[in-house]
């Protein structure tokens, strides 16, 4: 039997990554985490806006999001490493499950239905307008740099330094 490609309604339109993680940005504002070295779909975040950009922090416990409006946030991804709730245990186990038996006919049964992973990331308290590029630091996961207008700025943590015209 051929497998027909009807596409998706929701389109990626922006993606990252790092050392240990993919992050896929869709049309709807979910972004999907996908796990190296096996590109294991993880989990989800859903967010407020359409992304436009995303960066990961050096150590991929923060994202950055620039909407298509220009509007900086960052999205906390450390519940992502955190353990589980059992019921979040059983989801991803059903849903990889699901992974390893995609010839099943079957859609009738509970452990053929597709979970989906739990939903993790918290949005921080933060947001700057008019921002057209985010870049983070390679050795420091609290320092960043944006351009916003004319105008750079260094932030540490969520605190700004100077500007740079």
């Amino acid at each position: 039997r051929r497998r027909t490609n009807t596409g998706t309604n929701d389109a990626i339109c922006c993606m990252t990554a790092s050392e240990t993680a993919l992050m896929v940005g869709r049309e709807s504002g979910t972004v999907q985490r996908y796990a190296f070295p096996d590109l294991r779909y993880t989990d989800k975040c859903l967010l407020r806006c359409r992304p436009h950009m995303l960066a990961l922090n050096c150590t991929s416990a923060r994202m950055s999001v620039i909407d298509i409006n220009g509007i900086l946030t960052f999205v906390d991804l450390e519940p992502l490493r955190a353990a589980p709730t059992s019921g979040q245990l059983k989801s991803v186990i059903q849903y990889n499950q699901m992974d390893k038996s995609t010839t099943s006919t079957s859609t009738s049964s509970a452990s053929t239905a597709l979970v989906d992973p739990p939903v993790m990331g918290k949005h921080l308290p933060f947001e700057r307008k008019d921002v057209w590029d985010m870049y983070w630091a390679s050795d420091n996961p609290e320092l960043f740099a944006i351009m916003e207008k004319t105008m750079m700025y260094i932030y540490r943590g969520l605190s700004p330094e100077e500007p740079i015209p």
